[in-house]
């Protein structure tokens, strides 16, 4: 059977599909969402990504949550840049960590996490199965007030809300310049 791929709108061919359960492998003619099928050449296929017969099926996007801890990443051998890029990009698809650029300041990628287990995941996985080993430089802690839809200017004010910091203020300056304002904040106790 042929199906098509939805983010490249290419055909794909599924003749020797099978269901996978266990050690357990048989021939399958149809799968239903949920159902863990194995695909010869499959190469070009993503998390998330979907195959259809007939109307285009598109799903909502996982849902991600505002980072809270930053690091740079630099390969500890700069002869294995290339397999570090195809890591950080294929890692950042399958959502371990988001990355960002400095698109005026340095080269290094910023990668972006809720907890430290997501940059330990990235380190391991990099060296394990890109064989690009990585140097991971902690960046000052960083808040990113949510509801924005544009960085405020330089220096500016804001008030942040907190459970555990009622009426605290946040002197703000933007970190990267990137769409939703990724700011660098120094936090104090409300003036007057």
């Amino acid at each position: 059977m042929t199906l098509t791929h939805g983010p490249t709108g290419r055909s794909f061919g599924t003749k020797y599909a099978t269901s996978v359960f266990g050690a357990d492998r048989r021939s399958i003619d149809e799968a239903f969402p949920g159902d863990v099928v194995g695909l010869v050449n499959a190469a070009d296929l993503r998390i998330g990504d979907s195959l259809y017969a007939g109307e285009p099926v598109e799903y909502p996007q996982i849902p991600t949550f505002a980072p809270e801890l930053f690091a740079t990443a630099r390969p500890r051998d700069s002869a294995r840049f290339k397999q570090f890029r195809r890591g950080l990009d294929q890692l950042e698809q399958e959502g371990v960590v988001q990355v960002l650029h400095d698109p005026d300041g340095d080269p290094a990628p910023v990668l972006a996490a809720v907890g430290a287990m997501q940059f330990e995941v990235l380190t391991q996985r990099l060296q394990h199965e890109f064989g690009a080993a990585v140097d991971l430089t902690a960046l000052p802690p960083t808040i990113w007030p949510g509801g924005l839809t544009r960085p405020p200017p330089r220096h500016s004010e804001i008030l942040v809300g907190c459970a555990s910091w009622p009426g605290v203020t946040a002197a703000c300056w933007p970190l990267l310049r990137v769409p939703f304002g990724w700011l660098t904040c120094r936090l104090s106790t409300r003036p007057g």
